[in-house]
């Protein structure tokens, strides 16, 4: 008997394979390997220059891409949540260009791409769900590219952790494993920067802060405040704000 897809009895399909929920399309991904041992925080995943094999699923958890210059100073690429692919950016060269390391203790599926590849020839709508989710990364990394302020970025950044935790997020509440540290590496700016905006915006009633959990209390100012940066998929957050 073949093995049965852990997909079929995850709550987090939707985010992972789209539309392509139909169970005799999940059997076909009968190679998925969820691994029981979960990662804790500082564990790593993948290493800069290993030979791509396979593509990662986040089942709990954040971890973050990252990569050294050549005077050893640490690059944060971006964060993975739950439902999202990791390691996509090795597909065109073939080894992985960045680390990835577990920000808390998080659990990942493996999807050896061989098989994903043939998955995806017989599926056309799984194929389409990942190259979507390969452009939105793409168009979030390029979106970052401009010369914006830092109540920008990280008004855009909350936005999109936001978005990325639906329906965790449906209370408007977003947790950040990442430090200020790693979050002010990302977006191009100084940790002191990161804490002073946020202080700003906390000071404005326009998020309320405890510890490493924001809530976002007033979304349409966060968006006005993030302009062209803002996520452009906003129902999600128009309708939680109406809520």
């Amino acid at each position: 008997m073949p093995a049965q897809p852990p997909c079929l009895d995850c709550s987090l399909r939707p985010l992972c394979v789209g539309e392509c929920s139909d169970e005799q399309v999940l059997q076909r991904l009968n190679f998925v390997q969820r691994r029981r041992a979960p990662l804790a925080a500082g564990d790593q995943l993948a290493w800069e220059g290993d030979q791509f094999r396979s593509v990662y699923v986040v089942r709990a958890g954040a971890l973050k891409s990252m990569s050294f210059d050549q005077d050893g100073n640490e690059r944060v690429r971006g964060f993975h949540l739950p439902g999202e692919l990791v390691g996509l950016d090795a597909l065109h060269g073939g080894t992985h260009l960045g680390s990835v390391e577990s920000l808390a203790e998080s659990e990942v599926c493996e999807l050896p791409f061989s098989r994903l590849d043939l998955a995806m020839d017989a599926v056309p709508p799984l194929r389409r769900h990942v190259m979507g989710l390969l452009s939105r990364q793409l168009a979030t990394s390029l979106s970052q590219g401009g010369d914006f302020t830092a109540e920008q970025r990280i008004a855009a950044f909350l936005l999109d952790m936001a978005q990325r935790q639906t329906p965790r997020s449906s209370s408007g509440r977003v947790q950040l494993d990442m430090s200020r540290r790693d979050i002010a590496n990302y977006l191009r700016l100084v940790t002191e920067t990161v804490s002073r905006v946020l202080t700003r915006l906390r000071g404005a009633g326009i998020i309320a802060v405890n510890r490493r959990e924001i809530r976002l209390l007033d979304f349409r100012a966060l968006q006005e405040i993030a302009g062209s940066l803002a996520p452009h998929d906003h129902a999600p957050l128009q309708q939680r704000e109406a809520a």
